[in-house]
């Protein structure tokens, strides 16, 4: 059966109706390179700008358009800002994209705005705004020369004096484009007037968050604050400059057409507008339109002055002083016995201005370039228009300038103008142009002249105060009537009279005609928690899998000691923890294992939030199968921590190289939330491009996996130092010898337990927007090798173990590997000292508020529990490292 729609509709057409894009705008950025990326969004001056103002959240606005450049530009300016620093990406606008917007960046709590792309630059009441305008490409020397022949055209007369402006993408040519055109028209003598544009504006008074700004009742202060910084009048004009000549200066305008173009045209009537579209290297007068624009204002001013009833729109939360401005506006209407609501609806559509039937006439309080609405369906005011409804539509007059006033010089004029025709400066007239003067001499039943409908009017007059106890007025009061009978009268309701013209009043009550339905206890809770129906054979049977509220992670390495960690740290709290289980986020572990069958991987699958999969990660089919089980069964991967084996000594590195790169793709396309690769120390990434083997493949795993970042991979890159298990056992006497025979006594050893890196990505996964696109230095302690034996001797009061310096010897001249971990370690060492590794120490202090536990040497080598994890002591073949390996150097 079809759907009816009569009364309501699914609201599926909001999410499924396409946006409408500015493919111009879409298209100025997609094939710029890294570094113009940079200078175009000017990542380097907004981050220094926030470090220097020390603003700690700061929302990230977007129009349409740029939404796809988001999160490219939040990983780059979170790189650059410092720890505390966070910021928020605001991916929608309360009303129009031009303003800032105040009231969704303090839902985040913001202390800041950064506004890209196109803007109307409407002072803000709270928050400082930073412009970041983009750069679009004009060619300054064909723009000048344009606009000079244009200018200088036979159908144009030579003004003294032209004004420069344009749009704000144009604005870091702007400069040099003014003083090109001054050399040029200098030998006319003709001046050039030009404004800069801010790339920043603060709150003109500062005001908490959780306060009102202070009202004001000077209306030419609302006028000032309302005014566009790119529609004021330019500062640098000559004094002696006569009025009329001044205001009828031609204007150079550059950009292509927009609403910013429309008001300048509606504001500047009277002087000649020539624009330069550096898209298609052009210039035309744009002047014409602007005579059809006046005559449709005109148009909808008289049936303005024809309407009783008006509603004032809201159309921003942000600009400074439309508070004061709204209370003005009504107490004009108010002495002039007009009725009026104040309606905040959000973005403007006919559908919701329908639902107001009673109200004739719409005043919109908004940015100067939101103010500017195409009212085919519905009669619509500007905001501009507020103000000649101040000196014109209240008085009743037919006063007509051709002029829209858009600062405090020109309403006070148009105010002076009334003022002569016998009208309140103030606004505050109730006679006819060259009538007599005072309220008592005013007949309320004098008809007016429509010339829409071109006849005479009786006006209804709302808020009269007469003492007189005369009936109620049945087209204009509604009477209320409560449950206990209690009468009321709402006088002056324009909705009663509207309804009172209908013939339609609404459903049939049927009081007591009706039987009373049972009343029923409904479902409690939140959603998720509330048991289901599903049988229990649909059910997953494996401990917390089944669990809608935990997140799935895929763990690649989960037999290994970073994976076992790993686990037990993401562990469910049991019935005896005194945490309440609520008090912490459940994780379902997926540990991908070649063979669920061994001990190992068995022992693993005891733990209720664990279950194993089967998949090799060299087969990527395998390791596909598993994304698409989780995507069927759990509602897909949340996260993975991809910890790939040490590929054994003298291995090229390749087969690590393409598992970490499967793992990382297949995250991306599954949409997974979280990615956390362990990856290893290295002391800076300046000799990435020369290193071998294992080390080689993690720096490509590292690369790619960032640049999955820039199409929606969030990653965390861990960097653990060398394993302390490298000390333990047979392989660790040989180990100690090495690197006691091959580095300097002062070289310090970057060291980590393998089990406590499971333990901090076990932190990252807890809280993953602290550590998103961040690099963390997995590092324990930093030791040398005459501290780290004394550090050995306090723990267990023995000397510690190591083989024969001329055996050590031996080995480092067959095994080149060791030698390379040797010239690495140095080379880190040298790298610390002479302060070319900046971030470690910020890297380290990361890891360790993930991991506040993490163990020192001493405490490593005493924790009895932590030796028993290392498994055979003498003999031993740990991390794909047995005693032949180590002499050969091959695998």
């Amino acid at each position: 059966m079809a759907e009816n729609t009569a009364f309501a509709s699914s609201g599926e057409d909001a999410i499924a109706r396409p946006i409408s894009l500015d493919e111009e705008e879409v298209q100025s950025t997609t094939n710029l390179s890294p570094k113009e990326f940079l200078d175009y969004y000017e990542i380097d001056r907004t981050a220094e700008a926030i470090r220097s103002s020390e603003f700690k959240r700061t929302a990230l606005q977007f129009p349409d358009e740029l939404l796809h450049d988001a999160v490219p530009i939040f990983r780059r300016l979170r790189e650059r800002l410092t720890e505390g620093q966070e910021l928020y990406v605001l991916a929608d606008t309360s009303y129009g994209s031009c303003c800032a917007d105040e009231v969704a960046a303090q839902h985040a709590e913001a202390d800041s705005i950064i506004h890209y792309g196109h803007a109307c630059m409407s002072k803000t009441y709270r928050l400082p705004v930073i412009y970041v305008f983009g750069k679009k490409p004009v060619d300054v020397a064909d723009c000048v020369e344009q606009l000079v022949a244009s200018l200088k055209s036979p159908s144009s007369d030579l003004s003294k004096s032209v004004v420069l402006r344009h749009d704000v993408a144009y604005t870091h040519q702007a400069d040099a484009i003014a003083a090109s055109l001054r050399g040029v028209l200098a030998a006319d003598d003709v001046s050039v007037s030009y404004t800069p544009i801010p790339s920043r504006l603060d709150p003109t008074s500062p005001t908490p968050l959780n306060e009102k700004p202070p009202p004001t009742a000077d209306p030419d202060a609302l006028a000032d604050t309302f005014t566009s910084l790119t529609t004021d009048t330019d500062t640098d004009t000559d004094t002696d400059t006569d009025t009329d000549t001044d205001t009828n200066r031609p204007i150079l305008y550059i950009g292509p057409p927009s609403l910013h173009l429309t008001n300048l045209l509606m504001t500047h009537s009277s002087s000649p507008v020539y624009r330069y579209d550096p898209a298609s290297r052009s210039a035309d007068l744009d002047s014409a339109p602007t005579n059809r624009l006046l005559m449709r204002r005109y148009a909808v001013m008289q049936q303005a002055r024809d309407a009783d009833v008006f509603g004032i729109l809201v159309g921003t939360l942000g600009v400074a002083s439309y508070l004061p401005l709204i209370t003005h506006l009504r107490k004009l209407l108010a002495k002039a016995h007009k009725k009026s609501y104040t309606i905040s609806v959000g973005k403007l559509n006919p559908a919701k201005l329908a639902n107001f039937m009673e109200i004739e006439c719409f005043v919109l309080v908004a940015c100067p370039e939101n103010s500017l609405i195409d009212a085919k369906v519905l009669p619509i005011r500007s905001l501009h228009v507020e103000f000649e409804k101040d000196t014109k539509l209240i008085c009743r007059g037919f006063w007509w300038a051709g002029l829209l006033p858009a600062n405090r010089d020109t309403l006070r004029a148009a105010d002076r103008a009334a003022a002569g025709a016998g009208v309140d400066g103030g606004g505050n007239a109730e006679d006819e142009v060259g009538g007599a003067h005072g309220e008592e001499d005013e007949d309320p039943d004098r008809p007016m002249f429509s010339l829409v409908t071109g006849t005479y009017r009786h006006a209804k007059r709302y808020g009269d105060k007469e003492d007189s106890a005369a009936a109620l007025n049945g087209s204009t009061d509604v009477i209320l009537r409560n449950q206990d009978g209690t009468v009321a009268t709402l006088k002056d309701s324009a909705a009663g009279a509207f309804l009172q013209s209908r013939t339609f009043r609404g459903l049939e009550t049927r009081m007591g005609m009706d039987e009373p339905g049972v009343l029923e206890q409904g479902r409690s809770g939140i959603a998720r928690g509330r048991p289901t129906s599903v049988d229990d054979d649909e059910q997953v049977a494996v401990g917390m899998a089944s669990t809608s509220a935990s997140k799935t992670i895929l763990l690649t390495g989960a037999t290994g000691k970073q994976g076992r960690a790993f686990i037990a740290a993401l562990a469910p709290p049991s019935d005896h923890d005194t945490a309440s289980p609520g008090s912490r986020q459940l994780f379902h572990i997926l540990a991908l294992t070649r063979d669920p069958s061994s001990p190992s991987a068995q022992s693993l699958a005891s733990q209720s939030h664990v279950t194993l999969v089967k998949a090799d990660l060299n087969d990527p089919v395998s390791v596909r199968d598993v994304f698409e089980l989780a995507k069927e069964k759990y509602g897909g991967v949340w996260g993975v921590f991809c910890v790939l084996a040490f590929p054994g000594l003298g291995n090229d590195g390749v087969g690590e190289e393409r598992q970490g790169k499967t793992i990382a793709d297949l995250a991306l396309e599954f949409a997974v939330s979280t990615f956390v690769y362990s990856s290893a120390e290295r002391g800076g990434e300046s000799a990435d491009d020369s290193r071998q083997g294992s080390s080689r493949a993690k720096v490509a795993i590292e690369r790619h996996v960032k640049s999955l970042g820039d199409k929606g991979l969030r990653w965390t890159i861990l960097r653990p130092g060398f394993f302390m298990e490298n000390f333990d056992g047979t392989i660790g006497s040989i180990t100690t010898a090495v690197l006691q025979c091959g580095l300097k006594p002062t070289t310090q050893v970057l060291l980590i337990a393998a089990d406590d890196i499971g333990r901090t990505a076990a932190g990252v996964f807890q809280d993953p927007d602290a550590y998103a696109y961040k690099v963390l230095a997995v590092i324990g302690d930093l030791l040398s090798m005459p501290e780290q034996a004394a550090a050995y001797k306090r723990a267990t009061g023995r000397t510690r173990p190591a083989i024969p310096a001329f055996l050590a010897r031996i080995l480092m001249a067959l095994n080149t590997h060791t030698r390379g971990i040797i010239v690495d370690i140095e080379r880190v060492q040298k790298a610390r000292t002479e302060g070319a590794i900046p971030d470690l120490d910020a890297q380290i202090a990361l890891a360790k508020k993930a991991y506040p536990g993490m163990r020192t040497f001493e405490q490593w080598t005493a924790d009895a529990k932590t030796r028993q994890l290392q498994g055979d002591s003498w003999g031993g073949n740990w991390n794909q490292v047995s005693l032949l390996r180590l002499l050969t150097g091959k695998s």
